[in-house]
C-alpha cells in the first residue's frame, strides 16, 4: 500500500525531526508498503504537499500534537474533501491523551492509542480498517524495531534547540520508551510506565549507520530518564569509547539517578 504520514506544524522555531513518524515508516516498510512523509515543520507549503501526494496514497496517517491540533484538523478536513475515500488514522501525543475527543474533533476515521508501529502495521495487513478509537497495540521490544526510515525526511532542514547543537550535523534519538515516574508536571503518565530499552549493541549499532549515512558528530539521546537502567548506560558508555565514533553526546535523566563513577563514564 502507499501510504502518507504527516506532522502538521506546530510553530516551533526548533523543528526536530518526525522521530515517531519515522520509525512508523520504517516498520512499514519492512513489511513491503511504501511510505511518504510530509512534515509541516520544515515545508512552508506543506498543505499543497500533503494534496499533491495524497493522490497516490491508499491511507494517510497524521500525528496529532497539541500544539498543532487544529492544523491536524484543517488537514484531515482538505484530505476529506479531495480524497474521501482514503481512510485517515490519527495517532500521537494528543490522541493518546484524549483519544476520543480526538476522534470527534478531527473527522478521522480512527484514532491509534500510544505506539504506533505494531498497530499500522496490523490494521494495514489486510483486514477491514477499523473505525473509531483503537486500543493500545502490543508495545514491542525496543530491539525489535526496524531501523527508522531516516531518508524519508531531509535532516539539513532541522535545527537543533540549545544547548543541542553545537557540533554539526547533530540527530536526535530515542533509545528507551516509558518511565516508571508520575511527576505532577510531566505528560509521560499518560503512555504508560512500562520501561523499554534497546541494548547497547543496538543503539551502538544505529549510531554507526547515522555516522555512516549523515556523517553526524552530536547526538540528543531523548528517552525520558536515560539513565535508568545504569548498567545499560555503563555498557553503552564502553562500547562508545572502544568504537572511535567521536560523537559528543548528551540525555535527559533525573538527578537521583546519576552518581559520580556513572558521570565520569559518561563525559568519557
Amino acid at each position: 500500500m502507499n501510504v502518507l504520514l504527516v506532522n502538521p506544524p506546530t510553530g516551533t522555531r526548533y523543528p526536530q525531526p518526525p522521530l515517531g513518524l519515522l520509525s512508523i515508516a520504517g516498520a512499514l516498510e519492512a513489511h513491503k508498503h511504501r511510505v511518504a512523509i510530509v512534515d509541516g515543520n520544515i515545508e512552508e507549503l506543506w498543505m499543497g504537499l500533503v494534496r499533491g501526494k495524497a493522490k497516490v496514497a491508499d491511507v494517510v496517517g497524521v500525528t496529532v500534537n497539541s500544539l498543532g491540533y487544529r492544523q491536524a484538523v484543517g488537514v484531515i478536513e482538505m484530505l476529506k474533501s479531495v480524497r474521501p475515500d482514503v481512510p485517515v488514522i490519527v495517532g500521537g501525543p494528543h490522541a493518546s491523551a484524549l483519544p476520543v475527543e480526538t476522534w470527534e474533533g478531527t473527522g478521522c476515521d480512527c484514532v491509534v492509542e500510544g505506539e504506533g508501529e505494531a498497530a499500522m502495521v496490523e490494521m494495514l495487513g489486510g483486514k477491514p480498517l477499523p473505525v473509531g478509537v483503537v486500543g493500545r497495540g502490543p508495545r514491542l521490544e525496543m530491539d525489535r524495531l526496524p531501523m527508522p526510515a531516516y531518508y524519508l525526511v531531509d535532516h539539513r532542514r532541522y535545527r537543533p534547540h540549545a544547548p543541542h547543537g553545537r557540533r554539526r550535523p547533530f540527530m536526535p534519538l530515542v533509545t528507551s520508551r516509558g518511565c516508571p515516574y508520575r511527576c505532577a508536571f510531566c505528560s509521560k503518565s499518560v503512555f504508560g510506565s512500562s520501561y523499554r530499552f534497546q541494548s547497547p549493541a543496538r543503539t551502538l549499532e544505529e549510531l554507526r549507520f547515522l555516522k555512516q549515512m549523515y556523517r553526524i558528530r552530536e547526538v540528543a539521546f531523548y528517552d525520558d530518564t536515560f539513565t535508568l537502567n545504569r548498567n545499560r548506560v555503563m555498557e553503552l558508555c564502553e562500547l562508545l569509547e572502544r568504537s572511535g565514533l567521536d560523537i559528543e553526546w548528551s540525555c535527559e535523566t533525573r538527578v537521583d539517578l546519576v552518581d559520580p563513577e556513572l558521570l565520569g563514564a559518561m563525559r568519557a
